[in-house]
C-alpha cells in the first residue's frame, strides 16, 4: 500500500525542505566521510556517480519533517491531475 499526498493552488506557494535529511552519490558519501555497513565488493557493483543514491541522516527523529516541493517532473504531476485543476501542484512527503 501507498499513499501520495499533495497540495494544490491557483498562486504559487513557498516550498520547505528538510534540511536534515541528505541525497548524495556514493562518491559524495564518501568524501564526506559517511561509512558505510557493507563491504567494498558491494560498493563497486554500484555507479558511485550516480545521484540520490545514499539517504544519509543523522537522528531518526529528523525523518519526520516534512518536505513540499512543485511538482515539475511529469511522472508526479500524472497522478495529481486527475483530481484537480488548480495551476500548481506540490508533493508532500
Amino acid at each position: 500500500m501507498s499513499v501520495y499526498q499533495f497540495l494544490a493552488s491557483d498562486a504559487m506557494l513557498a516550498t520547505v525542505e528538510n534540511d536534515k535529511v541528505f541525497l548524495f552519490s556514493i562518491k559524495e558519501a564518501q568524501e564526506r566521510g559517511i561509512s558505510f555497513p557493507f563491504d567494498e565488493k558491494v560498493l563497486s557493483r554500484i555507479n558511485e556517480n550516480k545521484e540520490y543514491t545514499v539517504l544519509y541522516f543523522e537522528k531518526r527523529e529528523d525523518l519526520g519533517k516534512i518536505d513540499i516541493y512543485l511538482e515539475v517532473n511529469e511522472d508526479l504531476a500524472i497522478y495529481s491531475m486527475n483530481y484537480t485543476k488548480k495551476k500548481y501542484c506540490y508533493t508532500l512527503n
